[in-house]
């Protein structure tokens, strides 16, 4: 019995582990998301005149401010970013259902020794 005790503790701290890596997964992708966001919203450095940020700029004013290179790598973060952030939610969603099934079956054995405990006292008092 002592041996299936550390066995579950062992399996729910591989699967807290587990579910702590894809939050880091979860947050580094979403650090890339902000920061390809601030490089599209903050104002395109020009050295004749004020550009607006790329994610506002729609009109001719965006061919003399810049033939799309500061669009390019936002859009290459956020490509950076989308593996991660599906990588990091399927590590996180398999490790919490691994944890809820591990208490589930935990309750499950707890509800099952409970109902023995009382079929057997039952039968020794009649």
């Amino acid at each position: 019995m002592d041996a299936d005790i550390a066995y579950d503790l062992d399996f729910r701290t591989q699967a807290q582990r587990r579910r702590g890596s894809g939050v880091v997964l979860l947050l580094m992708a979403g650090a890339l998301w902000i920061w390809s966001g601030f490089l599209l919203l903050r104002p395109v450095p020009h050295p004749f005149e004020d550009c607006r940020p790329p994610a506002f700029a729609f009109d001719h004013v965006v061919e003399r401010c810049s033939t799309g290179d500061f669009v390019g790598f936002p859009v290459f973060l956020i490509a950076l970013a989308l593996p991660l952030a599906v990588f990091g939610a399927m590590i996180y969603s398999a490790a919490t259902t691994r944890l809820d099934m591990s208490e589930h079956l935990t309750a499950m054995q707890g509800l099952a020794d409970k109902q023995r405990r009382k079929q057997g006292g039952s039968g020794a008092a009649g």
